[in-house]
């Protein structure tokens, strides 16, 4: 009885085959993550324009106040809360204003400092108002 000899052909396809999963494979992870990296980096950049926009919404804020009750000595310092208890523990929305005089006798400027803050992310505008005689605002410069 003679022994039948196995066909071996296709035996070499399987690492091929393996090899070209490996690679689709690594080429997949890649993509996916420079994808993850672009989405938190854009979503980083968002968080940091809101910010931003905040800051300069606290700075305008603080130039009507500062219109509506003309003052060239006063200082105050307020909170905006953009969300429901956005300025307690950290959650996303708020907005900080500081404004005071320059401390020069003859200074009739106020310095207003405001600072957006989204979560762990914070930007600040300054605000320099020049004021006439009566307290009012004659100019003001953005920093």
């Amino acid at each position: 009885m003679p022994i039948k000899k196995r066909d071996k052909s296709g035996i070499a396809s399987i690492p091929l085959v393996l090899g070209l999963l490996i690679l689709i494979i690594s080429v997949g992870l890649f993509i996916s993550s420079i994808s993850l990296s672009d989405s938190l980096a854009t979503s980083n950049q968002d968080k940091s324009n809101l910010a931003l926009e905040y800051a300069q919404i606290g700075a305008k804020e603080a130039l009507v106040k500062i219109a509506r009750q003309p003052c060239n000595s006063c200082s105050s310092s307020f909170q905006i809360e953009t969300v429901t208890g956005g300025c307690s523990g950290g959650i996303a929305g708020c907005i900080t204003v500081n404004y005071e005089p320059l401390t020069a006798p003859t200074s009739s400027e106020i310095v207003i400092t405001s600072e957006g803050h989204i979560y762990d992310i914070s930007r600040a505008v300054q605000v320099n108002a020049l004021l006439d005689a009566y307290g009012k605002i004659a100019s003001y410069t953005w920093k």
